[in-house]
């Protein structure tokens, strides 16, 4: 869960009526993905109900799943692609927290 944005206000010494907080939720499973996405929300809905606020939380409605190859295809590409490669094999790359649509192929 990552802030990204924080707007509120324009005076360094008045407390604004209104903020925004923006950013990303990212996870290596979908299950955690949204696990990750109920559980924001509940400890937001607590805090601003302990402090005596009002909120709303909005998700983009096509969120972008983590890619996860298949292990059949990605043998079947490595040996492929394997006498091209400058060392003549394929390198396992740790999954990472970046966010691009590769998942919707």
């Amino acid at each position: 869960v990552s802030v990204t944005s924080l707007e509120g206000g324009d005076a360094f010494n008045v407390i604004p009526g209104r903020t925004a907080i923006r950013g990303t939720v990212r996870a290596l499973s979908e299950e955690t993905l949204l696990r990750l996405r109920d559980r924001t929300e509940a400890v937001l809905r607590s805090t601003v109900e302990t402090h005596g606020c009002s909120m709303s939380i909005q998700y983009s409605p096509d969120y972008y799943p983590p890619t996860i190859n298949d292990p059949h295809v990605f043998k079947l590409a490595s040996s492929l692609a394997a006498p091209v490669s400058a060392d003549g094999a394929m390198g396992i790359v740790e999954p990472t927290m970046a966010a691009e649509d590769f998942a919707f192929l």
